[in-house]
């Protein structure tokens, strides 16, 4: 039943189970008397039965006194050793180890290894089956209750609001803007409600899991800026340095570049930085730019005129320029203005004395809470104060005092 020639003549498919058991228990059919010889010119080489015993799928074909491979025969192969008929004695060796590392050889070999035994998926029961789909089940329960907790998240991010509050516990009035938002959505959505009622694993509304998430979102938009740099010719850098509400100080960095046709300024990164050195500073934009590949493409960077970022020979500038060749330095167009406009008022006693002035106005009725609601009620406006490095809100403080001097001086009358 094993012979090669009947298993030619009949194949392993139109056998019955019992019959495939029996050939598979039969193996290969390796008679030790075979003879097989092949004369080249004048040396005749004969097939050695030794080889049966180094390989078990090798087996030999009675009719045609030639070799093949005896699993490709049962489960069809290389036509070389399925079909045909192997003679060549001189290259056996090669063409044996040529077809038994091929991929059809070692699929071949595998169904044979697992022919007639239990299919595993057959014999999964409905408990197995059923405990699978609560799984699959709960798996897309906790993707949709993080997809909520995601959308809560970048709720807060849009509107630029603090995630955290000062007391979170449950009976807190106000645990801050996040966690009402997801107290607020699970009023909404059922799942979601119930999903934040009976979790015993977590709800990932910590503060941990918090910063995960917002670690991932932050690495998402790297890989999506890296691919808007990666089709821009040209990029820009700009970095400064200032102060959070907690005294802080943050390096920020941005780049600029065209998306398109149009320019985009992205956002990169806020350091707390320890070195304030042109060296340390210089490290840091260093590092936080070695991901982009900016090589050939940086070919400008601005920051403001203190000597340690627009140093020439040691500024951060110069040092930055050792690095990237083409990132020519600009000073900041709005640090030059607020430093020209200084200079001119500084320079004019009349000026100088007109803006003090100003400046008083805001400080006087702010600094008090009575005579800010009064001039409020009067003008239906608040006096901005003046600020040193925005001459922005000295413009605003000019407008308002110019529309409102009337009523300024009632107000003042009043006082």
């Amino acid at each position: 039943m094993n012979k090669i020639d009947s298993l030619l003549a009949k194949r392993l498919s139109s056998l019955g189970f019992q019959e495939n058991l029996e050939i598979k228990n039969l193996g290969a059919y390796q008679p030790k008397g075979v003879r097989i010889t092949q004369v080249d010119g004048k040396k005749t080489r004969t097939f050695c039965v030794s080889w049966f015993e180094k390989k078990s799928s090798l087996s030999v074909s009675d009719e045609k006194n030639s070799l093949f491979c005896f699993y490709c025969v049962l489960f069809g192969g290389e036509s070389l050793w399925a079909e045909n008929d192997c003679k060549d004695m001189k290259h056996l060796s090669e063409r044996i180890q040529k077809h038994q590392s091929s991929k059809t050889h070692i699929s071949n070999s595998l169904q044979f290894q697992i022919l007639g035994k239990t299919n595993i998926l057959s014999t999964i029961d409905a408990g197995y089956s059923l405990s699978i789909k609560k799984q699959n089940e709960l798996v897309n329960k906790n993707r949709l209750t993080l997809s909520r907790v995601i959308d809560c998240i970048k709720f807060c991010g849009v509107h630029e609001l603090p995630l955290r509050g000062h007391d979170e516990t449950i009976d807190s009035n106000n645990r801050g803007v996040f966690l009402d938002m997801v107290s607020y959505t699970a009023t909404l959505d059922s799942v979601f409600s119930n999903h934040l009622k009976d979790s015993k694993i977590t709800k990932n509304t910590s503060k941990t899991n918090q910063n995960g998430i917002l670690e991932c979102m932050y690495k998402v938009y790297i890989e999506e800026i890296k691919r808007e740099i990666d089709k821009a010719r040209f990029v820009s850098l700009q970095a400064d340095e200032t102060t959070d509400v907690s005294c802080r100080s943050q390096f920020v960095i941005i780049l600029r570049y065209l998306k398109g046709y149009q320019p985009v300024e992205r956002f990169i990164a806020f350091i707390d930085v320890q070195d304030r050195t042109a060296m340390g500073l210089t490290n840091v934009l260093k590092e936080e730019l070695n991901c982009f590949g900016l090589k050939e493409k940086l070919i400008a960077q601005a920051y403001d005129g203190a000597a340690v970022m627009s140093g020439s020979r040691n500024g951060v500038q110069s040092l930055i320029k050792e690095v990237y060749p083409y990132a020519h330095y600009v000073h900041c167009y709005a640090h030059q203005l607020n430093l020209v406009l200084k200079k001119v008022c500084s320079s004019n006693k009349r000026v100088r004395t007109f803006f003090s002035t100003l400046s008083g106005f805001g400080v006087f009725f702010t600094s008090s809470p009575k005579r800010n609601d009064l001039i409020r009620e009067i003008t239906f406006k608040q006096i901005p104060r003046v600020c040193e490095t925005r001459w922005n809100f000295r413009s605003k403080i000019v407008t308002c005092i110019k529309e409102n001097k009337t009523k300024i001086g009632e107000c003042l009358i009043k006082l």
